[in-house]
């Protein structure tokens, strides 16, 4: 299932990181470049393991690699309700 980032939040690139300021919980985000790599996928299209395989060849690490990664992403990512599904309602 593709997932996408939940409405409501303001996203800017600075430096190369993403910042993400979630006004509903009053949280402030910074992503690293590889987060920010899969941020930037997040379409309500690709799927982990679609975002898992441009990961891959994007950094040059293993297939288990990225998609260990991207999982735990997304794991942190809903954990703190900045990413939905794209069958969910807001």
């Amino acid at each position: 299932m593709a997932l996408r980032p939940r409405s409501g939040l303001s996203v800017r690139q600075v430096d190369g990181e993403t910042v993400i300021l979630d006004r509903d919980r009053e949280q402030l985000h910074q992503l690293s470049e590889t987060a920010s790599f899969v941020w930037s996928r997040l379409d309500g299209m690709l799927t982990e393991s679609e975002i898992a395989r441009e990961l891959t060849r994007a950094f040059d690490v293993s297939a288990s690699d990225a998609l260990r990664d991207v999982e735990h992403l997304i794991e942190e990512l809903g954990a703190l309700d900045l990413i939905c599904r794209t069958n969910e309602d807001e």
